[in-house]
Formats: structure tokens, C-alpha cells, sequence
């Protein structure tokens, strides 16, 4: 796995709760926190390429958009597919 971004939003406890995972596997990321006030670009666009604005998202290798709810259902689920990301 080249690179991973983490979407996240202030006080998400999902988003804290995914961040620790990832940290436990050892995966490095660079986060992104997702504000309507603050960088509604971000919000927008997370919106117009996933249909949704749910957190924790995850850009895989710049190609591969893992969005709550449709590519995972738990955070357990989301780390579990970083970590097939990160041993492929």
C-alpha cells in the first residue's frame, strides 16, 4: 500500500477508534479532517465522489474509496481491509 488517507471529523469517536487500529496493524496514514465551515471543498467533493459525507472514510492508494456503511460496517471491518491493503 503506497498511501492511505483517513477522513475524519472533530469528536468522532469512530474516526479516533479507526485511527488507533490503524496505528495497532502499524499502517502509517495522513489524516483529513472533514469541516462544512472550515474546508467545505473537502466536504463537497467526499460528497460528489461517494454520495455520502459519513467518517471515517479511506483513500487507498489514491484510487480506492472505502466509505462507513457501503465498504464497511464496523471499524474492525475498515482496519481489516487496510490491513489485506497493506499485506497485497
Amino acid at each position: 500500500m503506497d498511501s492511505l488517507v483517513v477522513y475524519t471529523a472533530k469528536g468522532c469517536p469512530y474516526c479516533e477508534k479507526l485511527k488507533k487500529g490503524l496505528k495497532k496493524i502499524g499502517v502509517n496514514f495522513n489524516e483529513v479532517r472533514v469541516d462544512l465551515e472550515k474546508n467545505k471543498k473537502i466536504y463537497e467533493s467526499l460528497e460528489k465522489v461517494s454520495g455520502d459525507t459519513s467518517v471515517p472514510m479511506m483513500l487507498v492508494n489514491k484510487k480506492h474509496l472505502l466509505v462507513p456503511g457501503k465498504s464497511f460496517n464496523t471499524i474492525e471491518e475498515g482496519v481489516s481491509l487496510i490491513e489485506n491493503f497493506k499485506n497485497s
